[in-house]
């Protein structure tokens, strides 16, 4: 409709201008799940990492070792729901950490890794644009993820988020959060 991701992708331009990162990530009415949205980013995301290893392998390595340094084990937590993040970041073996997402314990060392790596991130990548499409189908995990990354002062993003605000009412879990 109204041109919401193309005003989003309207910015991408100057933020390449800037030496600066946009990725965007979808949320799918037919493909939902916990994290969806943000696994989608992932995947950008880890495009982004392997273009980083094609031109400063350097840069690169000392990116990978700050993951896995500061995220820990639980970055097999990351890697059982976003595959490609294993290949992008040569993670290596690391004993199975259970990754049972049923348990509040598992959720909480889920989004602990989360909040972790994007911490990394942001440090190796300025100016990130993060811009996360069709939030009206999102589930409460995500959005639960999405203001902790928002709201944690060391992490420097900008979010752009976009939804079709007549399937958006006030029960809607985006709608608690703006």
């Amino acid at each position: 409709g109204t041109g919401k991701t193309a005003l989003a992708e309207s910015i991408k331009e100057r933020v390449a201008s800037c030496e600066g990162t946009y990725i965007t990530g979808k949320f799918d009415l037919k493909l939902r799940g916990p994290y969806f949205g943000i696994i989608s980013l992932f995947r950008e995301l880890c495009g982004e990492i392997l273009e980083l290893r094609r031109i400063n392998s350097d840069r690169y390595q000392e990116l990978c070792r700050s993951i896995i340094s500061e995220v820990g084990g639980e970055i097999v937590l990351l890697t059982n729901i976003v595959p490609v993040l294993e290949e992008a970041i040569e993670v290596p073996f690391m004993p199975d950490v259970v990754a049972d997402q049923g348990n509040k314990e598992a959720k909480e060392r889920l989004k602990y890794a989360f909040l972790q790596f994007f911490r990394v991130i942001t440090r190796y990548f300025h100016h990130l644009v993060i811009v996360l499409d069709d939030l009206q189908w999102t589930d409460a995990l995500s959005i639960e993820l999405l203001e902790m990354i928002i709201n944690n002062r060391d992490i420097s993003i900008m979010f752009i988020g976009i939804y079709r605000s007549n399937e958006v009412d006030v029960s809607h879990y985006l709608s608690k959060t703006i």
